[in-house]
């Protein structure tokens, strides 16, 4: 089960529901959205890179070649060795730089649109006399050229006339990339360097980062955030090492296996179990997101907003930052849901077990616990004052009073959707699988004044109170009925069922509906076939300025008033 949330209005998937909340600040503050890419190739699920390119075409380093991934189809290049990718960058402009082992080059499209791989290291295969450089751990693209990184060699590629530069480490390799517009590289047991002409310098302070430091990220007040092999934070910046102070609790830097500066100085750090972690510029935790059960290998920035994140069997998007945030099992919510209310600066969600609160985390976070309300499937809940709410339950009505539950009625109700009286607070009108039932509080407790058991399988799924002692109500299948009460709303006096010859069509043999009455007090009726306007007596086909043309054939519609219109959803 999910519940989305956007800018202050709740969308809850399973079936849909939405309404708008009180202020901005009442959100639900879960995760963005997460969507998953998987390839339906057959190829070995171990993924090592990510990269992307101006077409929003997916790139995956993986251990059979190449995935690429075009939003709607998957293929996979295989490199001339057959064997696996480890590193890949974008230029910016047409070509995949690939990193693979004992290999790199780059694809790039032919005149007919091919995606081809041209092999870069037929041209050094002799100044290595024979000698193996094994994987490219990293390949990284500067001013100065392309970069590909061995343990113990490092190549410098330069596009404009085809010369690669090779130096020889005895040591090993680290980090690579630029700092300041100086390529530089991490001798591992003498520290960091930086290239000047055909010579490597030590950096400022470079020395002090002489253990492994596999990865950086950007900071936005033009450091760098290290990630070392020994879990330290650290900070280069102005020729000076430094620690990261991250907050309390975030785990060693080696928890994470790369990260990426976003555009507002957000850091995104993409961890070796599945989470992604979504830092302030100052080290503050934002975010948690479980993404994957797995290893993350790479994170880059979507050309369409968000997110990708590569794990082993699958792509990973995540918008962020987004309007929308996911609630779902890590938050506490369990089961098929049914509705979701505010109550007392409180979220309530009513689910196919009872009713689940948001008793919150000490993070601010969400984290939902059951109430001991009700076991059975929780239909509607109805606020009637800071103290007391009415609970529609599969069976019965039940108060809530004080946070203690009570059942009001009897068990064969079968109550499904609850409205209180704009005409009279101390009535409430409630839809029931049957018919339909009145709830009347007298001198603080509430009675049934009428149980209506026999108006057939009716499944109401929506009420509008027309006028005084006048109901509208829509069905699961009993279609759309408009009914007259007496005036202490103890008996029915009338129940018009609405069909053809009141210019309704259903749309097929089931017979459901919804109703509503918009801001003007129109009411309309939804079919399968479409929106009805009750017009001089009769339902009106109607256009509802555009809503039939979006209509999805064969569903009824549900609509939602909000502060700047309406909504209007489907299942």
């Amino acid at each position: 089960m999910k519940i989305t949330a956007c800018c202050g209005a709740l969308l809850l998937a399973i079936p849909l529901f939405g309404f708008q909340t009180d202020t901005h600040a009442a959100m639900l503050a879960g995760n963005p959205p997460v969507t998953r890419f998987t390839p339906d190739l057959d190829v070995y699920p171990q993924n090592f890179a990510i990269t992307e390119d101006r077409d929003a075409v997916i790139y995956v380093g993986n251990t059979n070649g190449v995935l690429v991934f075009d939003g709607g189809y998957w293929r996979l290049i295989k490199l001339p060795n057959r064997q696996e990718v480890r590193s890949l960058a974008y230029d910016g402009k047409s070509r995949i730089y690939v990193g693979g082992f004992n290999e790199f080059g780059y694809l790039v499209r032919d005149a007919s649109g091919r995606l081809v791989f041209h092999d870069l290291t037929p041209g050094i295969r002799g100044r290595l006399h024979d000698q193996q450089f094994a994987e490219i751990w990293t390949v990284k693209v500067t001013p100065t050229g392309v970069l590909f990184q061995a343990l113990q060699h490092l190549f410098l590629y330069n596009p404009a006339d085809g010369t690669i530069h090779l130096w020889r480490y005895a040591g090993r390799f680290g980090a690579i990339g630029t700092y300041h517009s100086h390529v530089f590289a991490q001798f591992r047991g003498e520290g960091f360097k930086y290239l000047d002409h055909d010579k490597w310098k030590m950096m400022p302070d470079g020395q002090l980062l002489d253990r492994h430091i596999y990865a950086y990220t950007p900071l936005a007040d033009g450091g760098m955030l290290l990630l070392a092999t020994d879990g330290r934070w650290l900070e280069y910046n102005k020729g000076q090492v430094s620690r990261f102070a991250v907050q309390s609790g975030i785990p060693s830097a080696n928890y994470f296996s790369d990260g990426l500066k976003l555009a507002d100085g957000t850091l995104a750090l993409a961890s070796v179990d599945g989470y992604l972690y979504l830092l302030s510029p100052q080290g503050q935790l934002l975010r948690r997101i479980h993404v994957d059960d797995g290893y993350l290998s790479g994170i880059v920035v979507d050309s369409n907003g968000g997110l990708l994140v590569i794990g082993d069997h699958a792509v990973i998007h995540v918008e962020w930052p987004s309007a929308w945030t996911v609630l779902d099992a890590a938050e506490g919510l369990a089961g098929s849901l049914t509705k979701i209310v505010r109550w007392n600066s409180h979220w309530y969600v009513l689910t196919g077990f009872g009713v689940l609160e948001n008793e919150g985390r000490t993070d601010g976070l969400p984290k939902f616990k059951h109430l001991d309300w009700s076991i059975q499937e929780a239909w509607d809940l109805l606020p009637i004052d800071g103290k007391t709410a009415l609970l529609a339950d599969s069976y019965a009505m039940i108060e809530i009073h004080n946070g203690q539950a009570r059942r009001i009625t009897h068990q064969h109700l079968y109550p499904r959707v609850l409205l209180r009286s704009r005409y009279d607070k101390n009535v409430v009108y409630v839809g029931t699988s049957w018919g339909i039932a009145v709830l009347v509080d007298s001198n603080g407790t509430w009675k049934l004044r009428l149980d209506r058991e026999d108006m057939q399988p009716l499944d109401a799924t929506s009420i509008v109170e027309a006028a005084p002692h006048t109901l509208w109500i829509g069905s699961q299948e009993g279609g759309v009925h408009l009914l007259k009460l007496s005036a202490d709303n103890s008996k029915l006096l009338s129940d018009q069922r609405m069909g053809p010859e009141q210019g309704l069509d259903y749309g097929g043999d089931i017979a459901e509906a919804t109703i509503f009455q918009l801001p003007d007090s129109r009411i309309v009726a939804s079919t399968r076939a479409g929106e009805f306007l009750w017009k001089g007596g009769r339902f009106v086909p109607d256009d509802m300025g555009g809503l039939n043309q979006l209509h999805p054939a064969g569903q009824t519609l549900a609509f939602a008033n909000s502060r700047d219109g309406m909504w209007a959803y489907d299942y």
